[in-house]
């Protein structure tokens, strides 16, 4: 599973299906307490991982 910035830090997903001869493919978002892991990430000293978790942006710089 590879991480994606979105601007939204809710948690996402694909699902895709091919169904006689084409492909369809639907997009999930789903929320969840994000400040809850980002307190987690801050406290193990990962404020860039706090901040993706808040704002579905890695930090610049």
């Amino acid at each position: 599973m590879s991480h994606e910035e979105n601007g939204s830090p809710d948690a996402r997903y694909a699902v895709v299906e091919k169904s006689d001869g084409s492909w369809r493919c639907e997009l999930i978002s789903v929320p969840y307490d994000h400040e809850a892991m980002a307190l987690l990430a801050e406290k193990r000293d990962r404020p860039d991982w706090a901040h993706a978790l808040r704002t579905g942006w890695m930090p610049r710089g």
